[in-house]
């Protein structure tokens, strides 16, 4: 067991395999999109499994931070070797290939998780809430625009330089959102749920 900067596409696909069984068990999915993005080789990331025999049953995520920005970690097992050590395991390569700071997400807010972050004496530092309103019903009110400002769909690639300016002003302090460049945008327009309409 070792880190590595990328994933042959067999490891790959078993890793992902291992996030589609836990993502199915636990009803959410362990790591983010950026993640899942690393793990097909379309992002930074560095790469931690347990293996038992040919089979992936754990595996961990260290993205670095910059700056200010500790590194990030995410990390899985699977849910059929879960409470055997695996886990201990993996935070164990997490913190001592991370630097000092490096912080975890625990997706889902799932007990099992909580319960291991609270042992290795994690506690809450950020929270992300999802928000979300039905468009049915009941009606959106009218939108009122000032003179001067259109309001329209994406552009195209005309409309990125602007976006990243005003991503990177709104996000400087983010972690994860601050640093975007022209590779993030291009890599969520290619996804198959972008819709440049919507």
């Amino acid at each position: 067991m070792s880190w590595s900067d990328s994933l042959q596409s067999e490891q790959a696909r078993q890793v992902s395999a291992l996030l589609d069984r836990a993502t199915e068990f636990d009803g959410k999915a362990p790591v983010s999109e950026q993640g899942r993005h690393a793990i097909a080789g379309r992002g930074q990331a560095r790469h931690f499994a347990v293996r038992d025999d040919s089979d992936v049953v754990g595996y961990a995520q260290l993205q670095a931070g910059s700056g200010e920005h500790p590194d990030m970690a995410e990390l899985v097992v699977d849910p059929a070797r879960r409470r055997q050590g695996i886990g201990t395991t993996l935070a164990a390569a997490v913190f001592d290939e991370g630097r000092l700071g490096t912080t975890v997400w625990a997706h889902g807010n799932v007990d099992a998780a909580k319960a291991f972050a609270q042992s290795l004496g994690l506690v809450v530092a950020r929270e992300l809430l999802q928000l979300r309103r039905s468009l049915d019903a009941p009606q959106l009110p009218e939108i009122f625009v000032p003179e001067g400002i259109v309001v329209r769909t994406y552009g195209g690639r005309e409309d990125d330089s602007e976006i990243l300016r005003v991503n990177s002003a709104a996000f400087s302090w983010h972690p994860e959102q601050g640093g975007w460049t022209q590779a993030e945008i291009d890599e969520r327009t290619a996804e198959e749920w972008f819709d440049p309409a919507g």
